[in-house]
């Protein structure tokens, strides 16, 4: 039996089971998906603060900035600066990566490739319901954490509630845009009841997206049409 069963190997889970890992606990990491680089969970933007938790090295930094430009709907600019650098433009996957490997090294047993299905609790145990393919398995753990993010239906097979309120959200990666800093774009003209936003990654590259209520996907694809029409 293990001390702890965790669900989801993104920065949330891996981070749980370093930390467990290197108090002495028994942990075991279950990812739906094969590898890392399946799974794209976000821009990559985090403060400062925030990247000095995962405690990976700066490489895997691709930007920095103090601070950022928002734009309304009717194009005027707001831009607000920091004194000092606070945002970070980091290589999501790479970080993630770097991240599992921390949590390993420590102990911590991941296993890719397995989705997690149900799950009972009793006064004793957790017992967790996983599957690859046609094969299922189940494992007992002392304790359980959900880190899968707001789609999964193992909390609600518990009673903690249904995320009644969310946002989807659809990114691109494009070329020779010109954006230069932090871009946010809110209103209804790009991203109903969200906002959306450009930031440069790689040299010569730019991460464009959205979130939005429902359906981003014409979303997106009229805010990538509005910023390679700013980049002419």
């Amino acid at each position: 039996m293990y001390d702890v069963a965790i669900v989801g190997s993104g920065p949330a889970g891996s981070r749980a089971a370093l930390n467990l890992a290197n108090l002495g606990h028994n942990v075991v990491v279950f990812e739906k998906h094969h590898s890392l680089s399946d799974a794209v969970r976000c821009t990559g933007v985090i403060s400062s603060d925030c990247f000095e938790q995962t405690g990976v090295d700066e490489d895997v930094i691709l930007g920095s900035s103090s601070g950022a430009s928002f734009y309304s709907p009717s194009g005027s600019r707001l831009a607000l600066e920091n004194p000092k650098v606070n945002i970070l433009i980091v290589d999501q996957k790479a970080m993630e990566i770097r991240m599992v490997e921390r949590a390993a090294k420590a102990g911590a047993e991941f296993n890719f490739g397995w989705a997690a299905s149900d799950v009972e609790i009793t006064s004793e145990y957790v017992t967790l319901t996983v599957s690859q393919n046609n094969t299922r398995r189940q494992v007992r753990a002392r304790s359980v954490i959900f880190a899968s993010g707001f789609r999964s239906r193992l909390p609600q097979r518990l009673g903690l509630g249904i995320n009644g309120d969310f946002v989807i959200g659809g990114q691109v990666e494009l070329g020779n845009l010109g954006v230069e800093e932090v871009e946010v774009y809110v209103g209804s003209r790009f991203a109903p009841g969200f906002f959306g936003w450009a930031l440069p990654t790689y040299p010569g590259q730019a991460m464009v997206g959205v979130l939005a209520r429902r359906n981003p996907r014409p979303h997106l694809e009229a805010r990538q049409r509005n910023r390679k029409e700013q980049a002419k």
